[in-house]
């Protein structure tokens, strides 16, 4: 045996003689206190504890678009704005179709006021989110433009957890919480794999720059830069996409409307105005989910919208080309500047009355927003 196995081994043995020397008390009161600091973390983490770390400042310099979010919200809660505010909610489409500081420009020149606009879209991003970001806003501060599509609707709200978990972390919202105990999802936040989903999901999203900081280059998805698709690819890529829609969709759509509903209740209780966007699809796509299934989605969402006295935009009119997407439902910068100024046409028009008016300087009086905005068909 060579002298460094014998002093291992020796080591051990000297280790183990003197831990069994050791009274267990020690050993008792520490695993006690290990367990009552995990069940302190989880209350933290489902009653919004930890959510008052400032991780958005802390982090707001990665290119990290939760990290963005956070932050952004966390601001605007804090010092809520004096001038009328544009919220973007919803998955990768409206990410894609409005740039911030493109949109807002367009907005101050056909509104003719003061106004902001905050692009919290990101790819994926399921309705709870939506509703957490929501439940954040400061009240009576505008509009908020929710992006639907057949994709969202046919979405399992339990879907991709790990995502969940983050955005738990960061955006603390009860409404969110209590909308997904109805449903029976529940979720454990244990220290030790938060953390290493946390590592996880901040490399997965690094590739989502900060909507505030976008190039004025076109903004392209990671995936067609690192790996081109042929013609072929991309209809294969965009008929998956549909089939999966289409094969989702009738056993998840009614969850999903469920939770529309809240996000419908959340937005009428912080005052904001609200508007269901429904972004133009690829045409190879609409041809690949069929006729049929289009029918049925369509007059799902537009009896909800009329049975929730919610105003449903689409914009059939723009006529957009397969040439002007990316893929599916990404479009390019041609077909963006498009939907730009359908919606900011839209949004002049739907002004019977001033969309947001300031309290007096006089009165502590605060007006809701009025939001006549169910134009029907854009472009």
């Amino acid at each position: 045996m060579s002298n460094e196995s014998f002093a291992i081994k020796r080591l051990a043995n000297d280790f183990w003689r003197g831990l069994r020397l050791v009274h267990w008390a020690p050993f008792v009161v520490a695993i006690f206190v290990f367990v009552l600091s995990l069940i302190g973390l989880e209350y933290s983490f489902r009653t919004g504890l930890y959510a008052r770390i400032p991780l958005g400042y802390l982090m707001r310099d990665s290119k990290d678009l939760f990290m963005h979010t956070a932050y952004t919200v966390a601001a605007l809660k804090q010092m809520p704005p004096k001038e009328l505010q544009i919220y973007s909610v919803g998955g990768s489409s409206m990410a894609y179709a409005f740039r911030e500081n493109e949109f807002k420009v367009m907005l101050r020149d056909r509104l003719r006021q003061p106004v902001g606009f905050h692009n919290f879209a990101s790819g994926m991003q399921p309705i709870h989110e939506s509703v957490a970001i929501i439940d954040n806003l400061p009240p009576y501060s505008g509009l908020v433009l929710m992006g639907v599509n057949p994709r969202i609707m046919s979405r399992e709200l339990k879907e991709d957890r790990e995502r969940w978990r983050l955005h738990n972390l960061l955006i603390f919202s009860p409404t969110r919480n209590t909308m997904l105990e109805k449903q029976g999802i529940y979720e454990s936040f244990l220290f030790p794999h938060i953390i290493w989903r946390l590592k996880h999901q901040l490399w997965v999203h690094r590739g989502q720059i900060l909507r505030a900081q976008l190039p004025y280059s076109d903004f392209k998805p990671t995936w067609f830069e690192m790996e081109p698709h042929s013609a072929e690819k991309k209809t294969w890529k965009i008929e998956k996409y549909a089939e999966k829609n289409r094969d989702n969709y009738a056993a998840r759509i009614q969850s999903n409307l469920e939770a529309l509903k809240t996000l419908v209740r959340t937005t009428r209780r912080k005052s904001l105005g609200l508007v269901l966007v429904e972004l133009p699809l690829n045409p190879v796509g609409l041809k690949a989910m069929g006729t049929e299934f289009m029918a049925t989605y369509r007059n799902d969402m537009r009896a909800f919208t009329r049975e929730q006295g919610v105003a449903y935009w689409e914009y059939p009119q723009l006529d957009l080309h397969p040439e002007e997407y990316y893929d599916a439902n990404h479009v390019m910068a041609s077909a963006r500047m498009k939907i730009e100024k359908a919606t900011v046409s839209a949004l002049s028009r739907c002004q019977s009355r001033p969309i947001y008016r300031l309290p007096t300087s006089k009165t502590d009086e605060v007006f809701p927003p009025r939001v006549d905005c169910h134009l029907g068909e854009l472009g």
